[in-house]
């Protein structure tokens, strides 16, 4: 039976009902059975960015150490994120921090997309961040899904065949940049009119003093 391939989806909102935020759940029914897409729910319990903690030998909060497993356990990481003030979220570029000094992001496959066609500056902000770290941000997965003024829950963004065009480009995109075999292989998306399923949740690993090398996206295939 052919591997799954899983997707971390990162929002970089913490409001409730982020547009940011139904537009990676829309990108997760859209992908399937393509891809098996998680949002990462745990922005808001991380601590601030303190590199005295960040040290070889150091015990992780354990909202960190989540995060790490989540990003190591990850084929590829998607991040949709709100422009504030011309800039990432402040939630957002926190995250990131905790990741720069380890492995995790280094060669892994990353896309950006954004659900406001007039933020102009965070785009490219997060892009240059996430080539400082290593990541492979890929270019045909770098795109914006313009739901200014639209209905943005899940059904509604799903039943739009540009914003669905878009999706389904970008997780093609993230396959094809970490699976190099998938070349010879059929990538299949759930058809537009298919019943929604529940979108999959982050289950928090049990963790310990060192890294658990436990997967957040449940038994692989």
């Amino acid at each position: 039976m052919e591997r799954i391939f899983h997707i971390l989806a990162i929002s970089g909102s913490l409001r409730a009902r982020s547009t940011n935020t139904q537009l990676l759940h829309a990108v997760a029914a859209i992908a399937a059975p393509a891809a098996n897409v998680v949002v990462y729910d745990q922005l808001g319990e991380l601590p601030h960015f303190n590199p005295d903690l960040d040290v070889e030998g150091a015990r992780l909060p354990d909202a960190v150490s989540d995060l790490k497993a989540f990003v190591d356990a990850a084929d590829a990481i998607l991040i949709s994120s709100p422009e504030y003030a011309h800039g990432v979220p402040g939630s957002l570029k926190n995250a990131l921090d905790w990741l720069v000094s380890g492995p995790e992001m280094v060669g892994k496959p990353a896309g950006l997309l954004c659900a406001s066609g007039r933020s102009l500056y965070a785009h490219k902000s997060l892009a240059e961040t996430l080539r400082t770290m290593s990541a492979n941000l890929v270019g045909n997965a770098v795109d914006v899904v313009p739901l200014d003024g639209r209905r943005s829950d899940v059904a509604a963004i799903r039943a739009d065949d540009s914003a669905r065009g878009t999706i389904e480009r970008v997780v093609t995109a993230l396959i094809l940049a970490a699976r190099s075999d998938l070349q010879q292989t059929h990538i299949f998306f759930r058809s537009s009119d298919a019943q929604l399923s529940s979108t999959t949740t982050l289950v928090r690993p049990a963790l310990v003093a060192s890294r658990t090398s436990r997967s957040p996206f449940g038994e692989t295939s």
